[in-house]
């Protein structure tokens, strides 16, 4: 038992010193907690999850840029390649045709 005032100031630094010690250890412990869940969450998001009872599945990042991926390609008049395509021929005739109307109403 501390038989004077100094070493009950001494103990009490100490006690304060560990409680301030073990609330930064607390504090970094739930840093790192709240940043491993986040990382999870992207990996999650990243590698996708299959289907259970009651939810369907979420695809993966690289499986979703594959289904980006082959709307891009043409593919006979399925993708939205083809669909600007075929905007783009259309708008072509249009030009062409508002140019022929304007040509022949000025003479």
């Amino acid at each position: 038992m501390p038989s004077s005032v100094p070493d009950i100031i001494v103990i009490s630094g100490y006690v304060t010193a560990i409680g301030a010690a073990v609330a930064l250890l607390w504090r970094g412990a739930a840093l790192l907690i709240a940043l491993i869940r986040k990382i999870n969450d992207f990996l999650d998001d990243w590698n996708g999850e299959p289907e259970r009872e009651g939810v369907p599945e979420r695809p993966g990042v690289m499986k979703r840029l594959s289904t980006i991926e082959a709307e891009l390609q043409p593919n006979h008049g399925g993708s939205i390649k083809d669909a600007v395509k075929r905007t783009d021929e259309n708008l072509y005739q249009l030009r062409k045709d508002f140019d022929a109307y304007v040509s022949s109403t000025e003479k």
